[in-house]
């Protein structure tokens, strides 16, 4: 394994795990068994194999080490991001949540205390250390997933 390669493709693919995560909107991607997150263990890999020629069979400790690290990469990236809009643009996602609320004929009186809640919640610090607590669970789980099976459709094409 080279260290320097595994990095590269690691960070390629955290980036692009870690854009599709956390871009408002193009998030909703990761609706579908967080395929945007798998992406980006699949970007890892296939950049690691097109690197260098000849090229060679990608063994099931390199895909995890690939896998693992493009997703410790996106946790970082997808924070960043996150951090970044929140912080300038507001909770996008609490703004879409309040105008659906007020297009509603009838609100339950609960919701508005849930929405005061939820924001007193989100100004604190709670929202980056728990998206920094999902994203270190999530990323590199489902990077994994993603670096696992095209590992195993690169190297079907090599028997």
């Amino acid at each position: 394994m080279d260290n320097q390669r595994i990095l590269t493709a690691g960070f390629l693919g955290g980036l692009v795990a870690g854009v599709l995560n956390s871009v408002p909107f193009l998030n909703f991607i990761n609706c579908f068994c967080c395929l945007g997150i798998m992406l980006g263990g699949v970007t890892a890999v296939i950049y690691y194999d097109r690197t260098f020629l000849p090229r060679e069979y990608i063994n099931p400790a390199t895909a995890v080490t690939l896998g693992i690290t493009a997703g410790l990469f996106g946790a970082f990236i997808s924070l960043f991001i996150e951090g970044f809009i929140y912080y300038n643009y507001g909770h996008w996602e609490l703004g879409f949540m309040q105008q659906m609320m007020e297009n509603m004929d009838e609100i339950p009186a609960i919701m508005d205390d849930l929405m005061i809640e939820l924001e007193d919640e989100l100004r604190g610090g709670f929202m980056l250390g728990s998206i920094m607590l999902r994203n270190l669970l999530i990323m590199p789980l489902f990077c994994l997933a993603g670096a696992l099976a095209s590992r195993v459709l690169i190297n079907k094409n090599r028997l």
